[in-house]
């Protein structure tokens, strides 16, 4: 995958009105911001801190770009957007709105 569908990906997920965690199968926890902390380092372990910066209502995630877009799928983006997770290309970011 790429950074170009990865932005797709989340702004395809997050238009949809029927996007819930409640929708969620095999949840991680039952707290969505948990769960995607979670379900990232899963995907791309690390010892670093997964937020590396939080302002009043958004909370910045640390990840490495190249390796999260070698092994996630479009569900797991689904599933992070269903968690209020999004991807900022510009700044090359995920951040989650809390």
């Amino acid at each position: 995958m790429d950074k170009k569908r990865l932005l797709q990906l989340f702004k395809h997920y997050h238009e949809q009105d029927k996007l819930s965690f409640t929708n969620v199968s095999n949840k991680l926890s039952d707290n969505k911001h948990l769960h995607a902390f979670l379900l990232l380092q899963s995907l791309v372990p690390s010892k670093r801190n997964i937020i590396v910066k939080a302002d009043y209502d958004t909370v910045y995630l640390d990840f490495v770009a190249e390796d999260l877009l070698a092994v996630i799928t479009d569900a797991q983006i689904e599933e992070l957007a269903a968690c209020g997770v999004n991807y900022d290309n510009t700044n090359d970011f995920l951040h989650i709105y809390v």
